[in-house]
């Protein structure tokens, strides 16, 4: 017998700005947010931040909901976003399937 779970939502509008104290605001929507039974599935975070492209080696928040606040240790005006969801099983989307986005900011 094979068994498939269902697909982890997806992220699909992504918005994000810096705050005047200086952390970037990061906020989302879900492209399917009727995923499954939201009871059994509670989902989670992980919001990563980092100056080049390889986003988990840069910093990393937990949240259950958005949205996420990070403040920068590395000042750039051109920073990548990774969201990577998963729920209270640990299943989460692969490692390939995480969302990536790229932002530019005016320094303040």
């Amino acid at each position: 017998m094979i068994v498939e779970a269902l697909p982890m939502p997806t992220i699909t509008k992504l918005f994000a700005n810096q705050e005047t104290d200086g952390r970037i605001k990061i906020d989302w929507s879900m492209v399917d947010d009727d995923f499954g039974d939201k009871e059994r599935h509670l989902l989670s975070y992980q919001v990563f931040l980092h100056n080049n492209k390889n986003v988990t080696d840069g910093q990393m928040v937990q949240l259950k909901e958005p949205p996420a606040f990070i403040k920068p240790k590395i000042k750039s005006n051109h920073y990548f976003i990774g969201i990577t969801v998963y729920d209270d099983h640990g299943y989460s989307e692969t490692t390939e399937n995480r969302r990536k986005f790229n932002f530019f900011f005016k320094i303040k």
